[in-house]
C-alpha cells in the first residue's frame, strides 16, 4: 500500500503542477483575446473613417464632375452663339468688290 499511495502522491503532484500551469496558460489565452479585440476596435475605427473619408471624397468627386460637365455644357452654349454672332455680323455687312489702291 505504501507503493500506492506514492504513486497517488506523484500523481496528485504532477496534476497539480499541470493544474497550476494550465491556469497560467489560460490567463495567458485570456489576456491575448482582450489584445485581440482591442485590436480589432482600433481597426473596427479605423476602417469606419476610411470609409466615411472615401465617401465623403467620391460626394465630392461627383460634385465637382458635375460642375465641370455644366461649365463644358455652358461653354459649348457660349461658343454656338458665338459662331451665331459671327455669322449674322458676315450676313449683314455688306461686302464691297473693290480693290485696295495703295497711295
Amino acid at each position: 500500500m505504501t507503493e500506492e499511495r506514492s504513486r497517488l502522491a506523484e500523481t496528485t503532484v504532477e496534476l497539480g503542477e499541470r493544474t497550476e500551469r494550465l491556469v497560467y496558460e489560460l490567463a495567458d489565452a485570456r489576456e491575448a483575446a482582450r489584445a485581440s479585440n482591442e485590436v480589432i476596435s482600433i481597426l473596427q475605427q479605423q476602417l469606419a473613417k476610411l470609409e466615411d473619408s472615401h465617401r465623403k471624397g467620391l460626394e465630392d468627386a461627383q460634385a465637382q464632375q458635375f460642375h465641370l460637365d455644366s461649365r463644358d455644357q455652358e461653354l459649348r452654349h457660349l461658343t454656338e452663339v458665338c459662331r451665331k454672332v459671327r455669322s449674322s455680323r458676315r450676313a449683314a455687312t455688306p461686302r464691297k468688290n473693290c480693290r485696295r489702291v495703295e497711295i
